[in-house]
């Protein structure tokens, strides 16, 4: 029996979010190759410099399609260029070929602001077949209940052994084993959803798994939490109600299945350790927390 490495459970969620400032988005309905910019699917001349573009700017690069039988392209193939942060944004615009995003200015982009969360979902089969197993079936339902742009297939965007990988934009958060109705529940939430949330690309490993503590105990709006401070096993954030101190430790993990095919090995974690979250001081508005502590 072939073991999936979606199926292996030994890892916690929070902290394995891929890293980024945001994100470019290109409508594709054809093949993806094994990575989108290795130059087999757009050329290498064209796949180096897209490469370059969002990578001067932190951003990430990934095909996206409609789910099944609405897959296919109604005019021009839609561009989304996507900042996580500052100012969460989804601005579409449309291209005639890859070739035209280099002449799109990242930082600044022209077009249609997209008012509404929009959810990926990984079906990258090419990449490992978890995705296309496990994710297809998630985007095509979460497309029939919502439509429109909400919902696309994407491309690899790391964590494959979290099938299905489920990612919330405009503000980058990533999510993994996620069924159709959590998926729905993470894009309708006023509030940050926590369950299977593995954290938001903007920040570090331990910085994810901080957030995700705060959010667990004190309900927070997407976005909201800004980072004071990382000193190692100590992570600072600053709510609308005050600051949040978490503590972290690091925990050794044995037999972690990267890929389908690959053996497992040893990796070691952050996780929020016994003390949790302590709330060190009221906001503006006097909020309460969980536990009002000064830590000066």
């Amino acid at each position: 029996m072939t073991v999936r490495c979606s199926d292996v459970t030994v890892e916690s969620l929070p902290g394995t979010a891929k890293q980024g400032r945001g994100i470019v988005l290109l409508e594709r309905l054809g093949g993806w190759g094994h990575d989108v910019l290795d130059g087999t699917v757009l050329g290498q001349e064209t796949a180096a410099a897209l490469k370059k573009q969002v990578e001067s700017v932190g951003y990430g690069f990934q095909f996206i399609r409609k789910p099944e039988i609405h897959s296919f392209l109604r005019d021009a193939p839609s561009v989304y260029v996507v900042r996580f942060a500052p100012s969460p944004r989804i601005v579409r615009t449309t291209v005639t070929c890859a070739e035209d995003i280099l002449d799109i200015d990242l930082a600044d982009p022209q077009g249609v602001e997209v008012t509404q969360p929009m959810g990926l979902v990984c079906t990258h089969g090419k990449r490992d077949m978890c995705c296309a197993i496990k994710g297809r079936p998630l985007a095509k339902a979460l497309d029939d209940r919502l439509g429109g742009e909400a919902i696309w297939e994407t491309s690899h965007n790391k964590g494959h052994r979290f099938a299905p990988v489920f990612q919330l934009l405009p503000w980058g958060y990533s999510y993994g084993r996620l069924n159709v109705e959590a998926a729905y529940a993470a894009l309708t939430s006023p509030t940050l959803f926590v369950p299977q949330l593995r954290g938001r690309s903007i920040y570090g490993p331990a910085e994810q798994v901080a957030e995700v503590a705060i959010a667990s105990q004190v309900p927070i709006a997407p976005g909201e939490l800004e980072l004071v401070d990382a000193r190692g096993d100590r992570v600072c954030f600053r709510g609308r109600s005050g600051r949040y101190l978490v503590r972290l430790e690091q925990v050794h993990r044995e037999g972690v299945v990267a890929s389908c095919g690959k053996p497992g090995k040893a990796a070691d974690q952050w996780v929020a350790s016994g003390d949790g979250v302590v709330f060190l001081d009221g906001g503006a508005d006097g909020g309460d927390g969980v536990g009002a502590v000064n830590e000066g």
